[in-house]
């Protein structure tokens, strides 16, 4: 059988193989070449181990993805994770572990089961927000696992980390979140949050004075909130990071990919993040120390944003990204966020 050109089998045959099987000598030792067989085999078992070990155990079934950061617009994929109508089951582990709803009574933030990574690590990271935090936690979980961190999840569906008024069950999960996150005394926290309104109109208008706000009036009060909460999360000796908001994508866009496997340019999209209602963006650059990170670049290139990269199909849903995507992410993640020195355990 042909050998096809560029495949580890077509350059490590000439050189290691046909050298082996036509060998005088090793035809004259056999117990040597039993016990270089054997050697390999160890080699390439502790090199599997070595690999397996750096996934998290409750990964999402993956594909052969491209790394994020790499993007083309891709026109045609033969083979998409999830497939297009499962996308909104692809959440990841962190959701079936520690996802809190917005109609959860108010209780202290999870315990044990949102810990993740190395949980034996003295290096603690904090990823705390709404469900565009927990989004992010399958591609956060593979490189606490990397870079030997102890990750923690404190995150709430519906329920923005600024500090406002907005709903009792919200204001009271934030509360007690950030108390939990001062007693973690975390190297680095990772704060995300939804920005823009789509289709709860409601979402993050917040109250003043006893009258609830439209969400454009709600802005000076969602930035002066997120001011004070990443100024409390200073306070905690940790670098303190901000995960700029994504664009939305259309509706219907999985359907899209769905019906147009071999054609999606037409599911790409052009996309619009309204400066007016970027809270979180705002606050970052008013607080001196946080960094602000863009996950746009890798996600619109070109502004351009595709459906599928690299076999994974990016969006669960108009506003969320699939975990299937996010564990692509975990390099752009580790080029981004600041240098925490090597992790104690």
């Amino acid at each position: 059988m042909r050998t096809p050109s560029g495949t580890p089998t077509a350059v490590s045959h000439p050189l290691a193989a046909e050298r082996v099987r036509r060998s005088r000598r090793l035809g004259r030792r056999p117990r040597l070449v039993l016990a270089g067989g054997v050697a390999c085999l160890v080699w390439a078992l502790g090199a599997g181990l070595a690999v397996a070990a750096t996934h998290p155990r409750d990964q999402v079934p993956g594909a052969r993805v491209v790394l994020a950061g790499d993007v083309t617009l891709e026109r045609s994929a033969t083979h998409i994770l999830p497939a297009p109508r499962n996308a909104l089951k692809d959440r990841g582990v962190a959701f079936a572990h520690c996802e809190v709803h917005p109609w959860s009574p108010p209780r202290s933030p999870g315990g044990d089961a949102c810990v993740f990574g190395d949980r034996s690590s003295k290096t603690t990271v904090v990823n705390i927000g709404d469900s565009h935090g927990l989004m992010y936690s399958q591609g956060l979980i593979a490189l606490a696992l990397k870079r030997h961190w102890r990750l923690v999840n404190l995150t709430h569906s519906q329920c923005t980390v600024a500090e406002v008024q907005y709903e009792p069950n919200c204001d009271a999960w934030r509360a007690n979140t950030l108390q939990r996150v001062a007693r973690e005394h975390p190297s680095l926290v990772i704060v995300s949050t939804a920005t823009q309104t789509v289709a709860n109109a409601h979402r993050y208008a917040v109250v003043h004075d006893g009258v609830r706000l439209t969400r454009e009036e709600s802005q000076p009060y969602l930035v002066a909130g997120l001011e004070r909460t990443l100024r409390r999360l200073q306070q905690t000796g940790a670098k303190v990071v901000v995960v700029r908001d994504i664009a939305a994508a259309p509706d219907g866009i999985n359907g899209c990919v769905a019906a147009h496997p071999h054609d999606l340019a037409q599911c790409a999209f052009v996309p619009e993040r309204p400066e007016a209602l970027a809270f979180d963006a705002q606050a970052a650059h008013e607080v001196p120390g946080v960094k602000l990170i863009d996950p746009l670049p890798i996600l619109c290139p070109n502004d351009l944003c595709p459906a599928v990269i690299g076999h994974a199909l990016v969006y669960r849903n108009a506003n969320h990204l699939t975990a299937t995507f996010t564990a692509t992410m975990a390099g752009w993640f580790g080029r981004e966020l600041p240098a925490l020195g090597r992790a104690r355990r």
